[in-house]
């Protein structure tokens, strides 16, 4: 029998619509990851009976978990659900499947309109002429569907059938809508089978045309400050001024018409602009509900040329997530799982269908980091050496008598939490330490392929701060750790925000 290895194993993660119960015929979405997974931790007990032989008669089990880390380098499109989960926010965590769904194609007269049907939040439309019956209208729609890359479709006399959309991706959905511009219908959706039409998620925004000024970093235009928050993450761009396309973030709305950003444009940059440009794709933060994302967790485990045996760990939920950003290193980090079962396969599950990670671009400390600020501190040039970021829901697992692994599970307070080790360049940060003062930090992260992370915490404080000598001949560099708090005014720690690529 040949020896298994690490080349022959995955790492994959399918939503649960139940807590705790792996999905009939369940879709998993393999993530690219550097090691690790949850594990099933058992504990026993020895008996205690006395024996005059000094034999030791027997060893129980009495109690189950299922926890572990996920290492991974960090990328936008695998690990954006994941990241929008950890956050337990209302609108991000609606579980539902709607990989599978038929939709009926009716409606052929001239002047019908247009067939729109939306897959992952993207609109796919075609409009029918007077010659084309219902099979025409079918087969057109497969072909535009299939130009999505992400999903397949099949059509048999006027009825479309997506047999597959990669869970997670633009919001996991998949949803019929009649845009029809007179009475006739173009199209009657029937709901998917076993899974809802559409997972609400907080929007971003696309706003044109805003005028820049370059005193003060501000932007105006109509009503800009309704659209938009304080910590908002956003990708400006301006034709006239292209050099100075890049992600900031929202510092202020309580002008009129008008919006403060940071950090502020470089030098030579036209004052008065007026074709500036922003967008944003989802905006999110941490929620205080207790009703959360749960997963089933697969892990593959292939002996060459034998069999494939697989482990699916049940009701498990994102505690924590550690974001790792270091000199002359990729970006990378860890993702702390907590689960209720394990359940061990010799093969898939009947109905299993699994989907390969999807492309991404590595992010690395030179090119991927945008935006490290603290507020209120100028740090010049050199900033930072190291910065690390932690994430953590406190979930716990609830036990009971007569059960075996955990019953339930609950998040506690949210603590998040932050190392740096900063160039010491003046005592602005050390003035905020001792002082007790608070600050707001932003990290904006982006991908060789445009994609944008950025996280808001708008009210922190140091818990420590110091500024060691090392030795001879070397950088005074400031090393300490703050914490996020609720911020008093905004009602929240931190804010995500994700930003497509173009």
């Amino acid at each position: 029998m040949a020896v298994a290895t690490t080349n022959n194993t995955d790492i994959a993660y399918s939503k649960e619509l139940v807590k705790g119960q792996i999905n009939a015929s369940p879709e998993f979405q393999i993530i690219p990851t550097t090691g690790g997974s949850p594990v099933q931790n058992i504990t026993t007990a020895v008996s205690e009976v006395i024996r005059s032989d000094r034999q030791t008669t027997d060893l129980i089990k009495t109690d189950v978990e299922v926890s572990g880390d996920i290492n991974y380098e960090l990328d936008y499109p695998n690990y954006k659900p994941l990241m929008k989960s950890l956050l337990m926010s209302d609108t991000a965590n609606t579980p539902a499947v709607s990989a599978v769904g038929t939709y009926v194609i009716s409606g052929t007269a001239a002047g019908d309109g247009v067939v729109g049907l939306n897959i992952d939040a993207a609109p796919y439309t075609i409009t029918p002429s007077a010659a084309d019956d219902s099979t025409v209208m079918g087969d057109a729609l497969v072909t535009v569907i299939n130009l999505g890359a992400t999903h397949t479709a099949v059509n048999a006399v006027g009825t479309i059938t997506i047999t597959a959309v990669v869970p997670g991706v633009a919001g996991n959905s998949v949803v019929f809508t009649d845009v029809t511009t007179d009475t006739g219908t173009t199209g009657t959706p029937t709901s998917p089978t076993g899974g809802a039409d559409e997972i609400p998620v907080d929007t971003g925004f696309d706003i044109s045309t805003l005028t820049l000024s370059t005193t003060g970093s501000t932007l105006s235009g109509a009503g800009v400050e309704t659209q938009v928050a304080v910590g908002d993450v956003f990708w400006m761009s301006s034709a006239t001024n292209p050099d100075n396309n890049m992600a900031r973030v929202v510092a202020d709305v309580t002008g009129p018409d008008m919006i403060v950003f940071s950090p502020a444009v470089p030098s030579g940059t036209t004052d008065g602009s007026t074709d500036v440009n922003i967008k944003a794709t989802e905006i999110l933060t941490n929620g205080a509900t207790c009703d959360f994302d749960s997963y089933t967790i697969r892990k593959n485990v292939e002996a060459c040329g034998s069999s494939t045996y697989s482990y699916y760990y049940k009701g498990c939920m994102i505690n924590t997530m550690n974001f790792n950003i270091a000199t002359a290193s990729i970006l990378n980090g860890s993702m702390g799982i907590v689960g209720l079962t394990e359940q061990v396969e010799t093969g898939a599950l009947p109905g299993e269908i699994e989907f390969d990670s999807l492309p991404y671009s590595i992010m690395n400390a030179i090119s991927s980091v945008a935006v490290i600020d603290i507020e209120g501190v100028d740090l010049g040039v050199c900033k930072f050496n190291s910065f690390d970021l932690t994430y953590d829901n406190q979930i716990n697992i609830a036990k009971s008598i007569g059960t075996e692994g955990g019953c339930d599970s609950a998040a506690f307070s949210v603590q998040i939490t932050s190392n740096i080790e900063a160039y010491f360049s003046n005592i602005d940060m050390y003035n905020a330490f001792i002082n007790s003062l608070g600050f707001g930090v932003t990290l904006i992260l982006q991908d060789g392929d445009g994609n944008i992370i950025g996280i808001n915490l708008p009210y922190c404080k140091f818990e420590t701060l110091d500024t060691p000598i090392s030795g001879k001949d070397q950088f005074l560099m400031q090393s300490g750790s703050l914490r996020a708090l609720m911020d008093p005014d905004l009602g929240y720690m931190c804010k995500f925000t994700f930003i497509d690529g173009a």
